[in-house]
């Protein structure tokens, strides 16, 4: 991917965060980058393939996490401090990245959304083994396990719109303290 098309992307996610995805047009982000629309379709097919590019990429390093985590010998409660960390790592270095992921993928189209959705019920079911998995060795409390996934997802998910706001928290301290949080109320 060149320079430019990398810059293209990124400008176009910070716009998307910023006004939403359906607000942003192929001229005003030509604009933001200072260039001419017709310009970015020296580089880029569509506003659509931006989106794919960005929703797409963060997907990836989901599965690629969750591949990395349930590669390893460690136990549930374990792997699910490395989901932790992984949504958190994740959130603080691509967060314009996780608010289309969470706010624009239905707006993908065709095989793109179709490979979204895959990759999104794939890592969801990866992390369902990891919670039935702490639940029956002890690890995790003995509770509804969608309840515990639903609730460990919501928080993590919607992290991007919370961290920017909050002045003066070490990303360190941060994860340490989600861990925490998550963790208590998890474990037993």
């Amino acid at each position: 991917m060149t320079d430019r098309k990398k810059e293209i992307i990124a400008t176009a996610a910070t716009l998307f965060r910023k006004k939403g995805y359906t607000a942003v047009s192929m001229r005003s982000l030509a604009e933001e980058i200072g260039i001419r629309a017709a310009s970015l379709y020296n580089h880029i097919e569509s506003k659509q393939e931006i989106l794919e590019h960005i929703i797409l990429g963060v997907a990836d390093r989901f599965t690629d996490g969750m591949r990395n985590i349930q590669s390893t010998t460690a136990d549930p409660l374990e792997k699910i401090r490395r989901v932790i960390l992984l949504h958190i790592e994740i959130t603080l270095s691509d967060p314009e990245g996780m608010e289309s992921l969470q706010n624009n993928w239905m707006y993908l189209e065709g095989k793109s959304m179709s490979v979204y959705k895959t990759s999104r019920n794939d890592y969801e079911e990866q992390l369902r083994r990891i919670v039935h998995a702490g639940i029956a060795s002890g690890h995790l409390r003995s509770v509804n396990p969608e309840l515990l996934i639903y609730s460990m997802l919501s928080t993590l998910r919607y992290l991007y719109i919370w961290y920017p706001r909050q002045e003066g928290i070490d990303p360190e301290n941060l994860k340490e303290e989600m861990m925490l949080v998550i963790l208590r109320g998890m474990g037993k």
